[in-house]
């Protein structure tokens, strides 16, 4: 939600033509664009992460960080609503109005070459602690009891 707010302020700033009844944008903020770039900075920043560290056992986080800021970065970036609704350019880099549909695919690709070309120590602790975590997940079984703090 922080990245959300953060990536509103960044693109729209406080400029109040901006908001509903502005001269510049109308209705970006009340309206769907904005909400559908949040959508699709959710989608392309956190899905892949979570999905690979779920179901990959060689997801490292120097991979995780790539797919996360590498989907944030294009989900916001190369989307349409960012091009032509705010800053008034006749077309997008990109002609798909949901940034979702190639940023997505962009941070899979991304965790998966980082996470590959990953070859540290930590890295390699971090593969054999896949087993342990995953069983850990899905059981329950080598999960500490309750600890007084």
């Amino acid at each position: 939600i922080l990245l959300m707010g953060l990536c509103s302020i960044v693109i729209v700033g406080t400029n109040p033509n901006f908001f509903e009844g502005g001269t510049m944008g109308g209705k970006i903020i009340g309206g769907g664009n904005m909400a559908a770039l949040h959508f699709g900075i959710a989608a392309a920043g956190n899905f892949p992460v979570l999905f690979l560290s779920m179901h990959w056992k060689d997801l490292t986080t120097r991979g995780a960080l790539a797919a996360g800021y590498g989907g944030l970065i294009a989900a916001v970036v190369l989307s349409k609503s960012v091009w032509v609704t705010v800053f008034s350019y006749e077309t997008a880099i990109f002609l798909y109005d949901q940034s979702a549909l190639y940023a997505m695919p962009l941070a899979f690709l991304l965790g998966y070459v980082f996470s590959i070309t990953d070859k540290i120590r930590r890295a390699a602790k971090e593969r054999q602690a896949y087993a342990d975590q995953w069983v850990r997940a899905q059981t329950g079984f080598g999960a500490d009891g309750a600890v007084s703090h």
